[in-house]
């Protein structure tokens, strides 16, 4: 198990979620242990999330609109988590987090400090997110659930259940669906943490990579100086670079879109529950709060991941004009040959698309604001 900076929080979270299939304990025993748990786990929680198909059937078949909205908030936030834990065990997301790693080791190992510092601070922003959305989440997770509880202890009858256990009398043994309930509501916390950290690491580390790359040609002369190869060796290097760069975002990019997609689908859709929640049923303290802190999650999480892929586009252009800045005009064709390819390549943005909503900007967040609103007024004409 070795250290890591970059994909600290995140490699943490998805070891607990039994996500992570890269190689983390010493002892192969324990490891197998560990790979028989990861199953157990991701299996329980597909089960637990199937089973909320069969109270979303009778929550329509009774048409009670307040809980049908209520059930929807975390039905929606507990399909989302699975879809991704099945993404983030595929091959494509392992190589892509052993590039990270990879790249990792090469900048920590530069004698140059500037590289560091720029890549420590990239580090340290992620690590804040990280912890910040565990601040936030996390507490706010059991609180709903404690609440989920005292209602279903008061009134089981008229309470909202997220889990069907199908082989059991529910009314008879309420502790048991009560208590199942309340480990699955938090598994959902920990699930929808360790895909964001994810989402949020591998975006800010392909918009710090595309940064170091200006970096280097911005100080090129001072950096190829320092080489024991050629300029033009030393640029070819750099062109090898950004073309793994624009490998990992369009990889990214391939294997997320569609968990990207949803995931401002299901948005749209919960940041309007949470609002309906708000205005309509919110009766106590713990409801207000949890409609108030899920509506301003929702939004900032749209908002940082909307931020960082604009960001990811803007530090694509950029590479272009930190490649015009060095001193071009002082080489050999064979140089300038080159460093066109790389100004032509860079002039094509370099993007994460969200489907029909296009690539993922800023206007995209625009854009799922007043998808919510729509769905706020179709559900108020409802109820």
């Amino acid at each position: 198990m070795s250290e890591l900076f970059l994909l600290h929080f995140p490699r943490i979270l998805m070891v607990i979620c039994g996500v992570w299939r890269l190689p983390y304990f010493k002892s192969k025993k324990v490891q197998t242990v560990y790979d028989i748990f990861s199953i157990f786990l991701q299996f329980t929680f597909s089960l637990m999330c199937l089973s909320m198909f069969f109270e979303l059937v009778n929550l329509i078949n009774t048409w009670n609109v307040l809980n049908l909205i209520e059930f929807s908030r975390v039905a929606l936030s507990s399909y989302l988590c699975i879809i991704k834990a099945l993404v983030l065990r595929n091959s494509s997301i392992q190589r892509i987090m052993v590039y990270m790693i990879k790249e990792e080791r090469n900048v920590l190992r530069s004698k140059h400090q500037q590289p560091k510092a720029l890549y420590m601070d990239t580090v340290k922003l992620i690590n804040r997110v990280s912890f910040l959305l565990l601040l936030v989440v996390l507490p706010t997770l059991l609180a709903f659930s404690a609440d989920c509880l005292r209602k279903g202890i008061i009134d089981f009858d008229d309470a909202v259940k997220y889990v069907y256990l199908p082989l059991i009398d529910q009314k008879k043994y309420k502790t048991v669906q009560l208590t199942v309930q309340t480990i699955f509501i938090n598994l959902i916390g920990f699930y929808y943490c360790m895909t964001q950290a994810f989402m949020v690491t591998a975006m800010k580390f392909a918009q710090g990579q595309l940064e170091l790359l200006q970096l280097y040609f911005r100080e090129f002369d001072y950096y190829a100086a320092r080489q024991s190869t050629t300029e033009i060796a030393y640029l070819k290097t750099l062109l090898e670079y950004h073309q793994k760069i624009i490998h990992f975002v369009e990889t990214l990019n391939k294997e997320m879109r569609l968990v990207i997609i949803i995931e401002f689908f299901f948005s749209a859709v919960n940041i309007a529950c949470s609002l309906f929640t708000l205005l309509t049923m919110a009766t106590n303290l713990i409801d207000i709060l949890f409609s108030v802190n899920c509506l301003v999650f929702l939004l900032a999480q749209l908002a940082i991941l909307s931020y960082l892929g604009n960001e990811i586009y803007q530090a694509g252009l950029n590479i272009a004009s930190a490649s015009y800045e060095l001193k071009w005009y002082e080489k050999n064709r064979e140089f300038q040959k080159n460093l066109l390819l790389v100004i032509k390549r860079s002039q094509k943005p370099l993007v994460l698309s969200v489907g029909p909503l296009g690539p993922l900007t800023n206007e995209t967040f625009v854009s799922v604001l007043k998808a919510s609103y729509s769905y706020f007024n179709l559900m108020t004409r409802y109820n």
